[in-house]
Formats: C-alpha cells, structure tokens, sequence
C-alpha cells in the first residue's frame, strides 16, 4: 500500500495526538516531593533462577506506556509480580483500577495507556528467567520491570488496529515484547499450541481463567472447543518429541514473538 507523503503526515499527526505527547521513561529510582511518600522500594532482586514451576502461583501483568516522539513509536513497560510476589492476590488485582495503577506509577515513568495483562500461570516445565531490577507498590503488590513492547508507527498506519492498546489485545494478533525469557518445556510434556495459517507456532506459555472461569491445567486438552479461531488458525495439544527452549536476552537485543487468543491465554513463538 503506497501512501503520499501528505496522507501520511496527516495520519501521523493524527495518531500523535491520540496516543499521547508524552514520553515514557525507563524505569528510574524516583525522588519523594517533600512530605510525601512513593509507593516504591529500592530494593535490587538478585538474579536467582527458579528450577521449577509452582503449577498454583498466579502472576499478575500490566502494560503502561505512551508514544514516544524520539523513536516515532508507542513504548510500555511490562510490570508483571513474577518472582517478586509468591503469588499474586486476585481480588486485589481485580480491584485495581487502571486510573489508580497509573497514578502509583506517575513516579516511576510518564505515560498515557494502561493496560490489564490479566492473571496467568506459567505452563514451561522449567523457568530460569531472571528478575534484576527494583519492585514496585501497586497496592499492596510487588511488581518488576520484566520487559518492554515497542509498536512503531509503520505498524500503526498499515496494521488492522489503529491503537496500541487494541494490538496488544486483540486475540490471535503478534506482537514483539523485548524482554529476558529462559524457558524449558522437557521431551514428553504434553504442550498445548496455536499454528497460524503460514505454519508458525505458538507455544501456550501461560493460562488464565479470567474469561473462562471454569478453565483448568487439565482442561487445556479440550480448550479448541471454546475458541474462535481465525480462519486457518489450529489450536494442538501435542506430546513433545524432544525439549522445547526459548531464550531471549534484553541485552543481547533479541524480542520474541507472543499473541493471546480469545480467552487470554498467552503464547510465544517457537520453532521445533
């Protein structure tokens, strides 16, 4: 799709203003205004990988951002209770305001869109991701710091949503999350996946009960029932032939490609 130059600085003007003027800022240690008191610790979680899974352990995730107008993009941090919370507290989760998670993180980084990630439990087999950076108040939780989506302007003007917040979303729609992942699925695990119709797959990462009350672990067998999948789109539950890793290094540069479906679990691609 070819656009002329004026068409696309309307479309640009347009969409700046929309999303946001202000610049989102990478996480920094805050200073209090005098007489008051940031929700925010200083304390640095030690790189300490987890061996295994607690099948039982809830993580909670947020998204909160805004366009940033030295990259020409839209950037959110990814705040999630992994690591920094033995587990996260559901009602207290659901009883979070948007406005209110914003206004605990005004210090911590400028933004204008914040989004529910929802509350998940992992599915890999072994999780050595680690968590270096400091933890946050949202209420009485603890979050870190676990990643950050990019969403340039190209992907705003030709993509089938026009705002950020709808991208990250929207089911069965992939978007590149920069973040450190280490994650292992052993030969034999029963997997649960998406295949787009260009044959790419996409690993169930995480589950969530959120819309589906009823869904459980072993439930995720049958979960094909309860999908709307796109046209061309399968969902599997597949026995692992030989293991499964996915490793990506915020340092290293390397992004990984993951998408929710209708029900928001969450998925990563991978290749076997």
């Amino acid at each position: 799709m070819k656009l002329s130059k004026t068409i696309l600085l309307s479309l640009f003007i347009t969409f700046s203003f929309s999303a946001s003027a202000q610049n989102p800022t990478s996480p920094v240690t805050p200073v209090a205004p005098v007489g008051q008191e940031l929700s925010i610790m200083s304390r640095t979680i030690n790189a300490m990988p987890v061996s295994n899974n607690n099948p039982d352990e809830d993580i909670c995730t947020v998204f909160t951002g805004g366009f940033d107008w030295s990259q020409l993009k839209t950037v959110f941090t990814v705040y999630s209770t992994y690591k920094v919370e033995k587990t996260c507290d559901r009602e207290e989760f659901k009883n979070l305001t948007m406005a209110s998670i914003k206004a605990q993180l005004r210090g911590v980084q400028s933004s204008s869109i914040t989004i529910r990630g929802g509350v998940h439990r992992n599915l890999m087999d072994v999780n050595l991701t680690p968590v270096q950076d400091q933890y946050y108040l949202i209420g009485n939780m603890q979050v870190s710091p676990i990643g950050q989506v990019s969403i340039n302007l190209w992907e705003m003007l030709t993509g089938k949503k026009s705002r950020p917040e709808t991208i990250i979303t929207s089911s069965y729609t992939p978007f590149s999350i920069d973040s450190d992942m280490y994650y292992i699925w052993n030969i034999g695990t029963l997997a649960h996946q998406l295949v787009d119709p260009g044959g790419d797959k996409y690993i169930m990462m995480a589950y969530t009960n959120d819309v589906f009350p009823h869904l459980t672990r072993a439930g995720l067998t049958d979960l094909w029932s309860q999908l709307g999948l796109p046209s061309g789109w399968k969902y599997e539950s597949v026995l692992l032939d030989k293991t499964v890793t996915i490793r990506s290094s915020s340092v290293m540069g390397t992004t990984s490609k993951v998408l929710f479906d209708d029900l928001s679990n969450y998925y990563i691609k991978y290749t076997r």
